[in-house]
């Protein structure tokens, strides 16, 4: 039993915790890069001299496209390392995620139309978060824009996910001035 006590023990502390710490070191890093992010945004965003308002939503769609890429990275690597941490190897998954992901991507093509439109939408800057736009038939304020989809929101307060791939004319709606 003294045995079986100490080996967990041994576990624990040449495992466990390392892989827990690398996975609150990317929770930190997360954080940190998130900061720095919004800091420089902001900075940008002050030094400009052309309309804030228009800035101002660009720097936010760009800003948060750029955080949740990041994230999306430093998840991978450090969940990648802890699991390798915690004596679990992964070349076999990441090899299987591999042969996946190449399957997947067969299929996947509407995905990538979507990606890469949206990518033209925020390098273009063709609208921004907070513009009105009319996209199709569907008239409404721009909530949020992602590299697969763009979220409007009515007049009614309803909200249209609008994948990328689907927009082919958009309208920006001038603001009415008071």
């Amino acid at each position: 039993m003294d045995n079986l006590i100490l080996k967990l023990q041994l576990f624990t502390l040449e495992k466990l915790l390392p892989a827990a710490l690398i996975l609150f070191g990317g929770l930190a890093a997360q954080r940190v890069a998130s900061a720095i992010i919004n800091v420089s945004f902001q900075k940008t965003a002050e030094s400009r001299k052309s309309s804030l308002v228009e800035q101002g939503g660009r720097i936010r769609t760009l800003g948060n496209v750029l955080k949740n890429t990041i994230s999306l990275i430093i998840t991978f690597v450090s969940l990648s390392m802890a699991l390798s941490k915690a004596g679990i190897d992964i070349a076999p998954i990441l090899a299987g995620a591999g042969v996946v992901g190449l399957a997947v991507g067969f299929g996947a093509q509407t995905f990538v139309r979507d990606v890469v439109t949206g990518f033209f939408i925020l390098f273009e800057n063709q609208f921004n978060i907070g513009d009105a736009v009319q996209i199709a038939n569907l008239r409404g304020t721009v909530k949020e824009i992602k590299l697969r989809t763009t979220i409007l929101q009515d007049d009614q307060g309803a909200i249209h996910i609008i994948p990328n791939s689907q927009i082919s004319t958009v309208t920006k709606i001038p603001a009415t001035r008071s």
